[in-house]
């Protein structure tokens, strides 16, 4: 059973109603409700209360255990849909093998779907991704493809011809994969259909050079947030040495005032230990595989609740077999500055324990 939310939407900004639909959707692109693999179940806020069901979307599953059959829950988004993926044979198809590196890539583009900012940067993101790709990861349609697809395409349908030439890469995928068989009646029932620039078409009128000119303002403004406007300072060395003189004292006594509160530096309690500074949470290892550039490191994800993945490297390979690391309970430092490990961008640290011989590692 799979309980969804009653306002599921894709158009929505509520992460429980969004990622409802986008399951729903993934669902019926494999027929799992049509085949009664997965019975689908609408239900209000209400409802969730008087069924005791704490979020959603969440699947519930029989299974065979060692004391009979017994009920497995499954609130992440991800995990879910291997799941129904798995109960019609498609999860190697859509997620590649158990452990594989492109089972990896593919759960941790659907991450990254599910943290973008704003469907513009992740549009951004997409253009610069899939100038040499066809398909988000590998040569064939994967769920990073869906996802993303149905993240951006509400977006995307909005923009006008040029914008949408504009950004090419991403234009190109859109168009191929809502022609996709099976995916091209689901796209075109929630009227994300993405339409073709019309060559023929005019030149921008003036109300969309004007809407473009908004847009290319906005983008500059965010980009002189970002970096520094440097332009300020340029001008000013060009002014005439009179003026750059009676500017630059104000200045400098402008300076002096705000170099004392730069300095500032928050108060640390002196009597805090360093063992009280680190955040330490369980966690729950839900995939993980070799790193293709070390045979010492796990790539590993890492469910440390709330909904939060952390993506993390750990030097075990000659230490835990690799069966014995999926879904292992771990116990994981989260507050550690992210760092590059084998080309990997690890988010934190597993913790382990050993006697003084070093004979055994375990977590």
């Amino acid at each position: 059973k799979l309980f969804l939310s009653q306002q599921a939407d894709i158009r929505a900004s509520a992460p429980a109603e969004k990622l409802s639909k986008l399951i729903e959707v993934f669902a019926n692109y494999i027929k799992a409700p049509q085949r009664n693999l997965v019975t689908l179940l609408a239900i209000s806020a209400d409802d969730q209360k008087t069924l005791n069901v704490d979020q959603v979307p969440l699947l519930l599953k029989q299974q065979q255990g060692e004391k009979g059959e017994e009920t497995v829950s499954c609130s992440n988004p991800v995990s879910i849909m291997i799941e129904i993926a798995k109960a019609a044979y498609l999860d190697e198809i859509l997620f590649g093998k158990a452990n594989s590196k492109e089972r990896f890539e593919i759960e941790s583009a659907i991450e990254l779907s599910f943290n973008f900012a704003s469907p513009e940067e992740h549009v951004a993101h997409l253009n610069q991704f899939l100038a040499t790709r066809m398909f988000m990861v590998g040569h064939t349609i994967s769920a990073a493809d869906i996802v993303a697809f149905l993240h951006v395409a509400d977006y995307f349908k909005e923009l006008m011809d040029f914008q949408k030439i504009e950004q090419c890469h991403a234009f190109r995928w859109i168009d191929h994969i809502q022609h996709l068989p099976g995916l091209d009646n689901l796209i075109q029932s929630l009227g994300l259909f993405v339409s073709f620039p019309d060559e023929n078409n005019s030149e921008p009128s003036k109300a969309q050079l004007k809407k473009l000119a908004k847009i290319q303002a906005a983008k500059e403004k965010k980009e002189a947030k970002k970096g520094g406007d440097k332009k300020p300072a340029e001008e000013k060395k060009e002014a005439p040495k009179e003026a750059q003189a009676a500017q630059e004292k104000p200045k400098k006594q402008k300076q002096q005032q705000q170099k004392p509160q730069q300095q500032k530096k928050p108060a640390v309690d002196p009597n805090l230990k360093d063992i009280q500074k680190v955040d330490i949470r369980v966690g729950r290892i839900i995939d993980v595989c070799k790193n293709p550039n070390s045979d010492k490191l796990y790539n590993e994800r890492i469910d440390i609740g709330n909904g939060v993945i952390r993506e993390i490297a750990s030097g075990l390979q000659q230490h835990i077999p690799l069966e014995k690391m999926k879904d292992a309970m771990v116990v994981v430092i989260v507050n550690l500055k992210a760092r590059k490990l084998a080309d990997f961008m690890s988010q934190g640290m597993v913790l382990c324990a050993s006697p003084a011989d070093k004979s055994t590692i375990e977590f």
